[in-house]
């Protein structure tokens, strides 16, 4: 089938004009697409990742970085990507699934391997519908519906699919040539295949599939033109490119030949022949008829005398000696031969061919030192200085300092144990700037964990619980040091800390603390948002078992007053008048009241100083003092069911 690119996202509105305008053709079940993206993906604005670059002919391309010294592949641009398939429903689907077949892309060595290699991190799956995003993933995976099937592939089973939605699998790679020798590397592209099956509520069943090649660039290949790129002719060594996959030709080889006839040099002591079946050049031997011989000499004396350096040719008609230029290079000694530079080794092949060479001095003084790993926070540190001494802001210079560490950390040289603690500081760098950009916990903590194993070729280490309130609090202080509201720090914090309590590892006891105190947390930025204390007591419940698996314990009635206080605080403290600060301070602890547990001695002295604080807010804003006291004496009656 032919595969449709753009539009990445088409809107139900978009498929009914599209059924509109092609109303006498039909019109299948469903579609499928397939393609590559970066890793920028962004559920909420319904955005599904850049595109790679896509050539005339359809396929998309990664392009290589080779290491300059070792000839190696050491990574790609970009680092990361998926493979994407869209499944388009034009009818209510009951059941759909999708398999990802990578076999072609993920040999020894393959051009992908999928990073991590498991589901949820290494795999998605999202629903579109109309202008609203829904991501699966982890509901599937829990189920068993998102998985890594027994061959090895990944498989999706969505149900219930609306006509006019899509569903999205992207499964995320990582260089599968990294390390490898640029000159061994057989495979530059490779098919990704995609084979969908899908049955609709009135039980009809239809299939589908679809692919997309994937090559990378940056390699050398010769050619001789567009249509055999990779083909080696020693004639004309062309290079591919592979952006667009046109031959850029070479110079023409001298002496190349496809026939002994170009050979001739027009010389009758030389037989001259191409070696047309090999490398296509000509060669020449001496003539072995006896008047053809050549004698090399110096002088009329000596003729037969192989001197190197002064190539003379005997006259055998007259025995003299033809004399030749001297040879360039031409030595007796090695001092002849010094360059000056103190980094080579010049010696004279005396005994041989009487010329200069030239080879490196493994002196260590004269390798280039290698950047080492206790170096990287330094250079790091300076530049961030630098650039904020010359007027850039501190977010800015920030996140150009994450690159330098991050490429520093690659390629720098200690022992293991430096290597690694160079790697642990540049994800933990890198995970800042991702976060104080806006990033999500677990989009941001997937990125670390694939730095840090190309890094340092080891799992990052679990967050433990016990660190998410430090992660948390180091995010509001920088958050706030970069001139953020103290407003907007605190609600990205408590995303940090919510993100980070679900995925985080510990003792049963040390998980139950970590989501106890994102709950905290979580309900104060509700409530400081002007969220009804109802319904900010709901997302906590549901956060608080999604997190720990538990129910979350009832509001004791001790503990309304210090709701109350510990919220009218941080209302003054973000800039609220103390009025409108106590007013909601005051429905904070009316509606604790109402739902708090305790001993009827608590109960009834919490529905009192609610029902006494209500009552000063209202006389306060400028009620009337009979009509204030009614109202408190009916709030009362309904907190603690007694007679005020």
């Amino acid at each position: 089938m032919t595969l449709l690119i753009a539009p990445l996202f088409i809107t139900g509105i978009a498929i009914a004009n599209f059924q509109a305008a092609n109303a006498g053709e039909p019109i299948p079940p469903l579609e499928t697409e397939k393609f590559y993206t970066e890793t920028d993906k962004d559920f909420e604005n319904n955005f599904f990742g850049t595109l790679l670059p896509i050539t005339d002919d359809g396929a998309q391309t990664v392009s290589a970085v080779i290491h300059p010294k070792k000839g190696t592949i050491s990574g790609y641009n970009p680092g990361q990507y998926y493979a994407v398939t869209k499944v388009t429903a034009n009818e209510h689907l009951d059941r759909l699934w999708i398999f990802e077949d990578d076999r072609d892309c993920t040999g020894e060595p393959g051009i992908s391997k999928m990073n991590p290699a498991k589901v949820p991190g290494g795999a998605y799956v999202a629903l579109m519908c109309g202008e609203q995003t829904i991501d699966l993933s982890d509901e599937l995976a829990e189920s068993g519906a998102l998985k890594i099937n027994d061959a090895g592939f990944v498989e999706a089973h969505v149900e219930d699919v609306p006509a006019g939605c899509m569903v999205f699998l992207g499964v995320k790679y990582s260089p599968g040539l990294k390390g490898e020798d640029v000159e061994s590397i057989q495979q530059r592209s490779c098919e990704n295949w995609e084979f969908v099956k899908g049955t609709t509520v009135a039980g009809q069943e239809f299939e589908d599939s679809a692919h997309r090649v994937l090559a990378v660039t940056g390699l050398p290949v010769e050619c001789t033109d567009d249509t055999d790129c990779g083909f080696v002719e020693q004639c004309i060594p062309g290079v591919c490119d592979l952006n667009t996959f046109t031959c850029v030709p070479g110079d023409p080889v001298p002496e190349c030949c496809s026939s002994d006839d170009q050979c001739d040099d027009g010389d009758a002591c030389t037989l001259d022949f191409c070696d047309a079946a090999g490398t296509e050049r000509c060669f020449t031997e001496p003539n072995p008829d006896p008047v053809c011989l050549p004698v090399e000499c110096t002088d009329d004396t000596d003729c037969g005398f192989v001197e190197q350096c002064i190539p003379g040719v005997c006259d055998l008609d007259t025995f003299t000696c033809i004399p030749g230029d001297p040879v360039p290079e031409c030595c007796s000694s090695d001092d002849q031969c010094d360059d000056g530079d103190a980094c080579t080794l010049d010696f004279c092949d005396v005994a041989g061919t009487e010329r200069c060479f030239t080879e490196p001095d493994p002196d260590p003084v004269c390798l280039p030192e290698p950047v080492l790993c206790t170096e990287c926070q330094e250079l790091s540190t300076t530049f961030t200085l630098l650039c904020v001494a010359e007027g850039g802001s501190f977010e800015d210079c920030l996140s150009k300092a994450e690159p330098i560490f991050s490429g520093c950390a690659l390629i720098c040289e200690g022992t293991p144990e430096e290597k690694t603690d160079t790697c642990s500081s540049a994800v933990e760098f890198k995970n800042h700037v991702c976060l104080l950009s806006g990033g999500d916990f677990g989009v941001c903590r997937d990125e670390a964990e694939a730095f840090f194993f190309e890094c340092s070729g080891e799992e990052l280490p679990p967050v433990l619980c016990t660190e998410c309130q430090e992660l948390s609090t180091t995010f509001t202080l920088l958050c706030v040091a970069e001139g953020g509201s103290f407003e907007d720090c605190l609600s990205q914090g408590e995303q940090i800390l919510s993100g980070c309590a679900l995925i985080c590892e510990g003792t049963p006891e040390e998980k139950t603390d970590t989501c106890s105190s994102a709950v905290e947390f979580k309900n104060h930025v509700c409530l400081l948002s002007g969220g009804d204390f109802g319904v900010c007591r709901d997302e906590a419940e549901a956060f608080f078992f999604e997190c720990s698996g538990e129910e979350l314990p009832p509001v004791l009635c001790t503990e309304c007053q210090e709701l109350s206080a510990t919220f009218t605080l941080l209302c003054l403290d973000l800039g609220g008048s103390f009025e409108d600060c106590l007013s909601q301070g005051e429905q904070i602890l009316s509606e604790c009241a109402l739902i708090c547990e305790g001993t009827t001695e608590e109960k009834t002295d919490t529905c009192s100083t609610a029902a006494d604080a209500k009552n000063q807010v209202c006389v306060d804003a400028g009620g009337e003092a009979l009509a204030c006291q009614e109202e408190a004496d009916d709030f009362f009656a309904e907190c603690s069911g007694e007679d005020p």
